[in-house]
């Protein structure tokens, strides 16, 4: 299904990257036009080509062998390559999807001073600095309207929402803190992920270190856990924060802690017991279509 998806993708962004000549008549070239169209779907559905990536990191060390950059350059091409790469998921969990989801919104951010620049001059100059530069403001207007539909779409599900199943009002403060947050409050000491793609840049932005942590693979979390006594652990306020693995009465949590490493993350609800079972299923249900919820710690 998500394969599927993905081709459709590709061939529906492909023709509109063919036929799109709002800002300009002349047409982009097939080859131009696939290629835009397979770095957003590539982003998009959280997918990277790594071999591409190798040999520009390649390319640029043979242009540039004596400068820093070429140097690291040539490091970071060698520990992208197929033998290397297969270390880096012991380090990062799912890191295809955490740098597509960085990508898909860097690009528009990093992407849109540029973007302004060439459009401003093709507005009031009558035309583009170069070709380069028409073809940079159509593949920047694919991400331009991703982030704006994920917008729209986020927002009105975040109000019809917070207005059918919530007792918080949908006001200006509670659509900000949404949006900084990525989080929508149900009213019961909870709060709800709406999408988790776009909450993650969000997070990136507000608590790297926290994020990163949560981003690492199951073998250097597992360590930091047991070395700082946590089943769990969130560094959100600087020091190391959750549940201890062994009580101060001694009481332990291994069998738990141990068993959450081999489960689903959808199915943890089922192990938190300060809930009862009608709040797990609730949130094993919610979480495995896409809207975790979480409880809201007090401060």
């Amino acid at each position: 299904m998500h394969d599927r998806a993905k081709v459709l993708a590709y061939h529906i962004q492909k023709e509109r990257n063919l036929n799109n000549q709002k800002l300009d008549k002349r047409k982009l070239d097939e080859v131009t036009a696939r290629r835009d169209a397979s770095d957003f779907v590539n982003h998009a559905f959280g997918s990277q080509d790594y071999t591409h990536w190798a040999t520009k990191l390649a390319e640029y060390d043979l242009r540039h062998p004596d400068t820093l950059r070429g140097k690291a350059a040539e490091k970071a091409a060698h520990l992208l390559s197929p033998n290397q790469r297969r270390w880096l998921n012991l380090g990062l969990f799912a890191p295809d999807w955490t740098i597509s989801n960085i990508m898909i919104i860097g690009k528009f951010m990093t992407g849109t001073p540029k973007a302004s620049k060439e459009i401003a001059r093709r507005v009031f100059k009558g035309d583009w600095s170069s070709p380069e530069a028409r073809d940079y403001v159509r593949a920047w207007q694919a991400y331009g309207n991703y982030a704006k539909n994920a917008g729209i779409i986020n927002s009105a599900m975040w109000y019809t929402l917070t207005e059918m199943f919530t007792d918080e009002p949908a006001d200006v403060e509670s659509f900000m803190e949404f949006w900084e947050t990525g989080r929508m409050n149900t009213g019961r000491g909870e709060v709800m992920v709406l999408s988790k793609q776009l909450a993650e840049p969000f997070h990136w932005v507000r608590h790297p270190s926290n994020t990163l942590m949560n981003k690492s693979s199951i073998v250097p979390k597992t360590m930091m856990e047991a070395i700082l006594n946590k089943r769990w652990f969130t560094v959100k306020e600087g020091l190391p924060i959750g549940p201890r693995l062994v009580d101060d009465d001694g009481t332990t949590h291994f069998g738990e802690w141990a068993f959450s490493k081999g489960v689903p993350i959808v199915v943890k609800p089922f192990l938190q017991r300060d809930l009862d079972w009608d709040e797990r299923f609730e949130r094993v249900i919610s979480g495995f279509f896409g809207f975790p919820q979480y409880h809201v710690p007090e401060k």
